[in-house]
C-alpha cells in the first residue's frame, strides 16, 4: 500500500472516530488487528444501515482497501504463484475452494476471479497431461505383457523401465517388480533343468512361467526350443516303447508346439488302438472293471474308435449293475384314527426320493415290499434276500391331525336410515320480530331443521385358524452291513390364520372373506413337510459317493492290492460321468489320475 493510501486511511479513521456508527467502530477495531474479513463484514453492514448518509463514500473506500488486503492474503497463501511442481488435481481443487470461500470480498480488479480462472486452466492442463501419461504408460505395459508372453523377458524389463519414467511409483509398479523376479526364476529353472534333461521339471517350470504371465504364453517362442523338442521326443519315444500311450500323449500335449502336432495325432490313434485291444482281452477274461478302465483311456485318446465304443458300452453295463443299490420303503404304520395315513406317507416319500436320489439308486415297488414283509412274518426269508434290498426304510406315523377353529364375535355399526324434519325455532322467532316478509330480515335462517336418523346394526367378524400336527418315527436298516443306520423321530407343524368380517355397505365396512386352505390341503402340506425332512436324511446316506469310491481305491493302492482297486475306480469314474461331477468335484479328477496311474 502506498503512502497516499495510508494517509487517506488515517484521515478516515480520525473522522470516523467522531461520527462513525457502531459497525464502523467495530470494523476499525478488526482492521487494526489485521482481521480484514471481519472488518469487511462490519463495513458492509455500516453501508447497508445508512445507505444515504454523507459518510458512505468514506466507508466504501475503507471497504475497498480492506478487500485489497483480503485478496493479498488469500492469493499469497493459495494463489497460482505459490504452486509447486508436484501438485496434483486434488491439491489444485483445494486451492480453488479456499479462494472461493472469500471470493465475495474480491477487490475491484477481480484478482480472485482471475486467479480461479488461471487455476482451472492449470487443472485442465494437468488432467490432459495425466491422461496422456496414463495412456502412454498403459501402452508400454501392454507391450511389456506381450513380450513376457513371447519369452522376451529382457526386452520386457527394458520397456518396463521406460514406463517408470512416465508413471510415478505405485503399487502396480511394485507388483511388476515382483512378477519379473518370479518370471526370471522360472526361466532360469527351465534352462537349468533343460541342460540336465529333467523333462518333468522342464515342463513344470514352463507352466509356472505360463501361470505367471499376464497374457497367454506362446510356447512356440520358448528359448532353446530345439533342445526342448529333442528332449520331449526322447521322453515320448521311451514312453511309447513301454506302451505308456496316455503318458506319452500328456507329455506331448503339455507344451503346444507345432513340431509336436503330427506326433500327438499318431499317439492318439495308436494309443487308442492299444488300449482297445487291452480292453477286449480283459473283457474276454470277464474282468469287466479293468476292461472298462482300458476302454475309458482309449476313448479319451480317440472317441471315434468304433471298436472301443462297443467294448466301453458292454463293460459299462456290468459296472452299472454293480454300482446300483436298491432301497425298499415299506408302508408306514398308521395311527388308529386314520388307517390310510401310513400308505400316503410311504407313497409321498417314494415320490420325493425319485426326484432327489443320485444316479445308481433304485426304489423297489412298495407293494412288493409289503408282501415280502408279510411273508417274512410267516417264516419266509428276510425281505433283503427276497428282493435284493440294500436299505430298508420302515416308519410309524404316530400323530397326524388337523384342527380348525373359528373365533366369531358380533360387532355393531351406526347406520343412517333416514332423517327427521322439524320447524326451526330461530325462523319462527324472526317471523315474530320482523314479520312474514323475509326481505326485511337482516338474515334468513332455514325454515326447517333436518337431523339424520340412525340405527345400530349388528354384523359378524372374527378369525379363523387351521393347525396341523404330525410325528413319525423312521428306521433305516442297511442289509449289507447288517446294521441300523439310524432311528429318528420327525415332527412337522403347520398353522394358517385368516381374519373375516361381514359387509355393512351403509356404514362403509367392506367384506373380508376368510381365506384358509381346506383340511385336505393342510394335511397335504403337513405331510410334504415331514416327508422332505425324512428324504433329506435318506439322501445324506448317498452323499459324496465319489469320495467313497476314491477312498476305497486309494486304500487298495496303498496296500499294493492294485487289482482290487479296479472295481472302485471303474465305479467312481462311471458315477462321476453319470452325475456330471468332473467340473464340480475335484475328487473326480483324482479318480481319473489314479486310473492312469494304475493302468500305466
Amino acid at each position: 500500500m502506498n503512502s497516499k493510501q495510508c494517509v487517506l486511511i488515517f484521515l478516515f479513521l480520525v473522522s470516523a472516530g467522531c461520527t462513525a456508527s457502531i459497525n464502523v467502530e467495530k470494523g476499525n477495531e478488526f482492521y487494526q488487528s489485521k482481521n480484514y474479513i471481519k472488518a469487511a463484514e462490519f463495513y458492509q453492514s455500516a453501508i447497508l444501515e445508512n445507505p444515504g448518509s454523507s459518510s458512505q463514500n468514506d466507508i466504501k473506500e475503507r471497504l475497498e482497501n480492506t478487500k485489497i488486503f483480503i485478496s493479498n492474503d488469500i492469493l499469497t497463501q493459495h494463489g497460482y504463484a505459490s504452486l509447486t511442481d508436484k501438485e496434483d488435481i486434488q491439491q489444485i481443487d483445494t486451492r480453488i475452494d479456499k479462494i472461493k470461500e472469500t471470493q465475495k470480498w474480491d477487490d475491484s480488479q477481480h484478482r480472485m476471479k482471475s486467479e480461479i480462472d488461471k487455476l482451472n486452466d492449470l487443472k485442465d492442463k494437468v488432467e490432459t497431461e495425466r491422461k496422456s501419461k496414463a495412456e502412454e504408460y498403459n501402452r508400454l505395459i501392454q507391450t511389456v505383457n506381450k513380450n513376457i508372453a513371447a519369452f522376451k523377458l529382457d526386452l520386457a524389463k527394458k520397456i518396463y523401465n521406460e514406463s517408470l519414467e512416465i508413471a510415478p511409483p505405485s503399487s502396480q509398479n511394485n507388483n511388476y517388480v515382483e512378477l519379473f523376479n518370479k518370471l526370471t526364476r522360472a526361466l532360469n529353472e527351465y534352462n537349468n533343468y533343460l541342460s540336465t534333461s529333467y523333462i518333468d521339471k522342464v515342463v513344470s517350470s514352463l507352466h509356472t512361467y505360463k501361470d505367471l504371465s499376464p497374457l497367454p504364453v506362446d510356447f512356440n517362442q520358448v528359448p532353446n526350443k530345439e533342445a526342448l523338442v529333442a528332449l520331449l521326443d526322447s521322453e515320448i519315444n521311451r514312453l511309447i516303447s513301454d506302451n505308456k500311450w496316455m503318458k506319452a500323449w500328456q507329455k506331448a500335449s503339455l507344451v503346444n508346439l507345432p513340431e509336436m502336432q503330427e506326433q500327438i495325432a499318431t499317439i492318439k490313434v495308436n494309443g487308442s488302438n492299444y488300449y482297445q485291444k487291452k480292453a477286449q482281452t480283459a473283457y474276454n477274461g470277464s474282468n469287466f472293471s479293468l476292461s472298462y478302465l482300458y476302454a475309458v483311456l482309449s476313448s479319451i485318446l480317440d472317441e471315434t474308435n468304433f471298436n472301443n465304443s462297443l467294448i466301453l458300452r458292454d463293460s459299462q453295463d456290468y459296472i452299472e449293475k454293480n454300482i446300483h443299490r436298491n432301497i425298499a420303503i415299506s408302508t408306514f404304520e398308521s395311527p388308529s384314527t386314520d388307517i390310510d395315513v401310513g400308505r400316503q406317507f410311504s407313497d409321498s416319500l417314494i415320490s420325493q426320493l425319485y426326484k432327489t436320489l443320485p444316479y445308481g439308486i433304485s426304489i423297489l415297488e412298495r407293494e412288493k415290499i409289503d408282501i415280502a414283509i408279510k411273508e417274512q412274518q410267516k417264516g419266509a426269508p428276510a425281505p433283503n434276500n427276497i428282493l435284493g434290498a440294500d436299505l430298508i426304510i420302515t416308519g410309524t406315523v404316530s400323530l397326524f391331525k388337523v384342527e380348525s377353529t373359528i373365533d366369531k364375535r358380533n360387532s355393531t355399526a351406526k347406520v343412517t336410515v333416514g332423517e327427521d324434519v322439524a320447524e326451526n325455532p330461530e325462523y319462527a322467532q324472526m317471523v315474530k320480530t320482523y314479520g312474514p316478509h323475509t326481505k326485511n330480515w337482516p338474515n334468513v335462517p332455514p325454515k326447517v331443521i333436518k337431523t339424520p336418523r340412525y340405527q345400530i346394526v349388528t354384523y359378524t367378524k372374527g378369525t379363523g385358524k387351521i393347525q396341523g400336527f404330525s410325528k413319525a418315527a423312521v428306521r433305516v436298516f442297511d442289509t449289507q452291513k447288517g446294521t441300523i443306520e439310524f432311528i429318528r423321530e420327525f415332527n412337522a407343524n403347520v398353522e394358517y390364520n385368516s381374519d373375516f368380517q361381514d359387509e355393512v355397505k351403509d356404514a362403509g365396512i367392506d367384506s373380508i372373506p376368510m381365506k384358509l386352505p381346506s383340511e385336505t390341503e393342510a394335511k397335504e402340506n403337513l405331510r410334504n413337510d415331514l416327508v422332505k425332512q425324512i428324504a433329506s436324511i435318506v439322501n445324506k446316506l448317498f452323499e459324496n459317493q465319489e469320495t467313497q469310491f476314491f477312498n476305497l481305491a486309494n486304500l487298495y493302492i496303498e496296500r499294493q492290492e492294485i487289482t482290487r482297486s479296479y472295481t472302485p475306480l471303474a465305479q467312481g469314474y462311471l458315477y462321476c460321468t453319470k452325475e456330471n461331477l468332473f467340473k464340480t468335484k475335484p475328487v473326480c479328477g483324482k479318480i481319473d489320475e489314479l486310473i492312469r496311474q494304475v493302468i500305466e
